[in-house]
């Protein structure tokens, strides 16, 4: 299942942020810090 669609810059900025499961807006930049240092 799908739970999120992100959308990062070559910078690290979030250009597009859309969460299909509710989550803290914590979490949601946890995980895009997480995603950008992959």
């Amino acid at each position: 299942m799908i739970q999120a669609v992100m959308v990062i810059s070559t910078l690290g900025k979030p250009r597009l942020l859309k969460f299909y499961d509710f989550q803290d807006p914590e979490k949601h930049q946890e995980l895009v810090r997480g995603v950008f240092q992959c």
